[in-house]
């Protein structure tokens, strides 16, 4: 009976044992390498957000993560960081850098409801406009619109 309670306390002490130094093998991985651990591509997607980070670009990503994370650790907040927020903040910096007034990126809910509002009918002569040297000027009529009918043409310009 002896023995076989002492070959219990063993094997639980070894598992115990075997548990810590596999936690802290982990942490010491995780502190070391961070998201970037090695050799773990043929393991296919692991999850890692930051894995992400397009090949060869990984040093310019570096500040960008960088400073993510003093804004994390040091920012001074009364109220939870908004993360949602500063990563639509972040792709609006991205397209605006384009410097392409036609490329713009709008958050998911005022999507939503600017294709609701497009929905139904619409009013108007049906025409695609522009103005151009401070005109206003017909790119193209709609088929079977009012501005078709009226015999509106590509490159009229609406004077009144």
């Amino acid at each position: 009976m002896i023995r076989r309670s002492r070959a219990i306390w063993w094997g639980a002490f070894v598992a115990l044992f075997t548990g810590v130094v596999a936690f802290l093998g982990g942490l010491s991985v995780a502190l070391h390498w961070g998201a970037d651990i090695p050799y773990t591509g043929w393991l296919g997607p692991t999850g890692a957000v930051r894995r992400a980070t397009p090949p060869g670009l990984e040093d310019q990503f570096a500040v960008y993560w960088k400073t993510w994370d003093l804004v994390e650790q040091k920012f001074y907040r009364d109220k939870p960081l908004d993360h949602q927020k500063m990563i639509y903040a972040s792709i609006n910096g991205m397209l605006r850098s384009l410097e392409d007034e036609y490329t713009f990126f709008q958050e998911p809910e005022d999507a939503s409801k600017m294709r609701e509002s497009m929905e139904g009918q619409f009013e108007g002569i049906g025409a695609y406009i522009e103005i151009k040297d401070g005109q206003l000027r017909i790119v193209a009529p709609i088929e079977d619109s009012p501005a078709e009918r009226a015999g509106l043409l590509p490159g009229d310009v609406v004077i009144k």
